[in-house]
């Protein structure tokens, strides 16, 4: 009897197994062949395992240079339409450590390496990074005995150095004073070699030049940004401009925490939550009208002369003017969950960079608006 208990049992079993089987072969519980997004960024599989990773990037000339925690990389233009040809990328080992959280310049003719922690600065030629009397090096302590440590801004809110269209770099470090520590600035003159791009002679340092601020106004660092032949510098109190001869007056008695142009004028968000605009490179300002505060923690950056916004996975097309702004999200399905560090247009493509891989889609698609989601 509980033979045939157990029997029946087991033939129930496998008849209602044939059963599901037979109707999931007619209703599929899941779709299949699922059609990809066509406006989806894509993964550039040229990047792998480390080299996912890339802190920073910029277009110089005719290619797109990459900074990670392990090298210089340059991307070249392709005659295909899919960029994976590893022919058209070129990678190179550095002398120095990139942090994740500080990024440095990098020029059409050199761009700077640095370990915040120490007073050593490389210059190194954009086009030929290795090679042989194209990279100059700087103690800063041979420069300023007093030297205490650089100092820097955290990637998000931009870059601890910046290069003029001189060929200058500036840059800001703590030193010693009497009984207190003082905020310096450092202007390099830097004679990159060569007629230009692509034409390599000796990269050397034309001269220093140590800029003392007033230490009961300028005890911090905020931003350093490059506009023209001038620099801008928040140091927490103000806004200065330095002049390409290290003299420097302050322009806003507010710091501003980022700046970026837009049809030839500098919008900047200031430490006291305030929206500011200049029409003359920053050289005086004027408080605008309101703004979103989270508009302060968005990168700036442009595509076909078109302002675009990115922070965390998410991307913006903006339009700035005299009385407002407008703002709609762009696509971006592929990037959630990704840490975009740079965006940059390149070779009929966008390219986007991460903490965990590059990405592109074609410009063509690049600025389709994201469907609003429905409440």
């Amino acid at each position: 009897m509980k033979y045939f208990a157990l029997s029946l049992k087991i033939s129930t079993v496998i008849a209602l197994f044939l059963f599901v089987s037979s109707c999931s072969k007619d209703v599929p519980l899941e779709p299949e062949n699922e059609p990809e997004n066509q406006s989806s960024w894509t993964i550039d599989e040229r990047f792998v395992y480390q080299d996912k990773t890339q802190l920073y990037s910029v277009k110089i000339s005719d290619k797109l240079a990459m900074i990670g925690p392990y090298g210089y990389t340059t991307l070249h233009q392709s005659e295909q339409a899919s960029p994976q040809e590893m022919n058209d990328i070129q990678r190179y080992a550095i002398y120095f450590r990139p942090s994740v959280s500080v990024k440095l310049p990098i020029s059409d003719r050199y761009f700077v390496g640095a370990s915040m922690q120490n007073s050593a600065i490389l210059f190194i030629n954009s086009d030929h990074p290795v090679s042989s009397g194209l990279t100059a090096s700087l103690n800063i302590r041979n420069v300023d005995p007093d030297f205490i440590e650089m100092l820097s801004i955290h990637s998000h809110y931009g870059e601890s150095m910046a290069i003029n269209n001189q060929n200058q770099t500036l840059m800001a470090y703590r030193a010693t004073s009497t009984n207190h520590s003082t905020v310096k600035l450092l202007l390099v003159d830097v004679d990159p070699g060569g007629e230009g791009p692509g034409i390599p002679t000796l990269l050397r340092i034309r001269s220093t030049k140590v800029i003392v601020l007033d230490d009961r106004e300028h005890y911090g660092f905020d931003m350093i940004e490059a506009v023209d032949d001038h620099f801008l510098v928040s140091s927490q109190t103000k806004t200065l401009v330095v002049e390409k001869d290290g003299s420097y007056r302050s322009v806003l008695d507010r710091a501003l925490l980022r700046v970026f142009k837009h049809n030839d004028k500098l919008y900047g968000f200031g430490r006291d939550g305030k929206f500011y605009q200049s029409s003359d490179k920053g050289n005086s300002w004027k408080s605008s009208f309101e703004v979103e505060r989270f508009l302060s923690d968005v990168s700036f950056t442009h595509v076909e002369d078109q302002l675009v916004g990115y922070r965390y996975g998410q991307v913006w097309k903006f339009d700035f003017n005299d009385s407002g702004y407008e703002v709609e999200e762009l696509v971006n399905t592929g990037l959630v969950g990704n840490l975009i560090t740079s965006l940059n247009e390149f070779d009929g493509k966008v390219y986007v960079t991460t903490l965990s891989g590059v990405y592109y889609k074609p410009l063509e698609q690049f600025f389709e608006i994201k469907p609003k989601e429905s409440n």
